[in-house]
């Protein structure tokens, strides 16, 4: 496209506006403006700025770039802004390939400014600047170019993550604040530097640590060697320190304390992990999608093994949990496609995890559990998969009923692991069946007893073959979303005379049993009207005598 300049003075703020027609707004290539700028002419500058875009169904995305707006070069460097000196998010995938800050400009709010701004390269950043708030350089993978002010004091989360092109800059004196993941994807940097008389960070062999190198802040993706040791006297790893990184194997030292959240997120390239028994600590998605992880030898005095710590680690095959571990959390060996084999110790207390989309053929539960997670290792149905699940005799919370878990008394159950795919009998006694229980199962029928007094939270969701069930008289509570994703359900039983209580109501857009119009329930004759009027009952459009059925 032809370049079609525009060169524009503010003596008033706001007035932006008054002085760009809408054909110009979407058509002007290089704009230069002086004088004074608030919000408002920043609202302007944004529809400017912000392009369409199309994703494909992997998320990926492609830019109109033979449509407006065509603004590629926006120089602010002779402006001053007038109600807060921060830029907040104005650009969607812009066009901008340079773009020159205003002259009394302080920092980036925490709001992705330039994010996905691909063809930008260039940006001058004036002397006023203190701080880079979160992502604010995010996946701006043509960016060259920038200039570290010697008042920056703070480089925040992501500021620049993925900036493949992006040359290594050398962090300013005054910087104190150096966040997670600030530099993660930097594929040029291969070794940080920092100004000498900076008080609080260091770099040793181009590794940036804390000024006294107990904490190890971010190591450059661009690192040019395989293997790294983490230098003795280090006890935390920070978070999102190594996300992204292509080394193959890394050492841990013995003073390592703390591994924190993301610290190796992405790390593709690394086969085996073995944490030292000083680490007490490894934080949320700290090992998340490391793929390629076949080994992993957890430290003896980690007591927690918190959410999606190795999800995503497709090829670990085993893992050994120490005893001094008490808690594993939600996710956190999810989608471990390949896990076979699972050790758990006297010592574990909580399992929140469900399993989902492993391979374990067979769980022993110690008898130190106290707490299981409802739906406990259940698959989807596209994967009918049956799980050998043995409790420990001495565990004095649960017992296993073919194949089932149930608490100790047998009055909740917790997990199924059907012997029959298209049947499931609920043993008599049982009162309350847990959340998710038989969540995505292929199961075709599901008997339950008169003892049944509670169903919970969205119990038979997404299970597509089940086409009929009975809820039992002695029914006192049921989840809303229970029969959630039900396709094929077309006939519900009800005994109770009195309709059951709907628990945990959803937002006013969503019905009980979701689109009912092809379900009939069948209800006792004397309670008919009662179930036409009570809440969640009455959006089943089709309600019958039992007498009827």
């Amino acid at each position: 496209m032809r370049k079609k300049e525009k060169i524009i003075h503010l003596e008033q703020a706001g007035t932006l506006k008054n002085f760009i027609s809408e054909t110009e707004k979407m058509n002007i290539t290089h704009l230069k403006i002086s004088g004074f700028l608030n919000s408002k002419d920043f609202d302007f500058l944004d529809d400017m700025c912000s392009s369409e875009v199309e994703f494909d169904e992997d998320d990926n995305h492609s830019i109109y770039f033979n449509e407006p707006p065509f603004l590629t070069d926006l120089d602010l460097g002779d402006c001053y802004l007038t109600d807060k000196p921060y830029l907040g998010d104005f650009t969607y995938y812009s066009k901008l390939g340079k773009f020159v800050c205003p002259k009394n400009l302080e920092g980036t709010s925490d709001v992705e400014v330039f994010e996905n701004s691909m063809l930008l390269k260039s940006v001058v950043i004036p002397e006023t600047f203190k701080e880079f708030g979160y992502g604010t350089f995010m996946n701006c993978e043509s960016l060259e170019e920038i200039n570290f002010p010697d008042k920056l004091k703070r480089i925040g989360s992501f500021s620049f993550c993925n900036c493949t092109s992006l040359k290594p800059i050398k962090i300013p004196a005054n910087v104190s604040i150096i966040e997670s993941a600030a530099f993660s994807g930097c594929c040029n940097f291969e070794k940080f530097e920092i100004e000498e008389s900076n008080p609080h960070f260091s770099v040793l062999d181009g590794v940036l640590f804390n000024k006294d190198k107990t904490k190890l802040i971010a190591f450059p993706s661009g690192f040019k060697n395989k293997h790294y040791s983490v230098p003795e006297n280090v006890e935390v790893i920070g978070d999102g320190s190594f996300l992204d990184s292509l080394i193959e194997s890394i050492t841990f030292p013995s003073s390592l304390k703390i591994i924190e959240g993301w610290a190796f997120r992405f790390c593709k390239n690394l086969t085996t992990i073995d944490i030292p028994d000083s680490v007490t600590e490894i934080g949320e998605l700290a090992f998340e999608f490391c793929s390629n992880i076949e080994k992993v030898k957890l430290s003896n005095k980690l007591t927690v093994l918190k959410r999606q710590t190795f999800s995503g680690c497709e090829k670990l095959k085993e893992l050994y949990v120490p005893a001094s571990v008490k808690s594993i959390e939600e996710t956190a060996l999810g989608w471990t496609h390949n896990l076979e084999n699972l050790v758990l110790n006297n010592g574990l207390e909580e399992i929140k995890d469900d399993f989902k989309f492993t391979k374990l053929k067979k769980l022993f539960i110690p008898k130190t559990v106290k707490k299981i997670q409802s739906g406990l290792a259940i698959l989807g149905r596209s994967e009918f998969h049956k799980i050998e699940y043995e409790v420990s005799k001495e565990n004095p919370h649960f017992c296993v009923i073919n194949g089932s878990l149930y608490n100790k008394n047998k009055t909740r159950l917790i997990a199924v692991f059907p012997t029959d795919k298209n049947q499931f009998i609920v043993p008599d006694g049982v009162q309350i069946i847990e959340d998710f229980v038989f969540a995505d199962l292929d199961l075709e029928q599901i008997n339950l007893p008169d003892s049944i007094t509670k169903i919970k939270h969205r119990c038979f969701e997404d299970c597509a073959h089940l086409k009929k069930i009975r809820l039992p008289i002695s029914l006192k509570h049921i989840d809303f979303r229970a029969f959630d994703n039900c396709k094929s359900l077309g006939v519900i039983e009800i005994e109770a005379i009195k309709p059951p209580k709907i628990t945990n109501p959803s937002a006013d857009g969503w019905k009980f049993v979701g689109d009912a119009k092809n379900l009939t329930l069948y209800v006792p004759k004397e309670s008919l009207n009662e179930y036409k009027n009570a809440f969640g009952w009455k959006d089943i459009k089709n309600i019958e005598t039992l007498g009827d059925f």
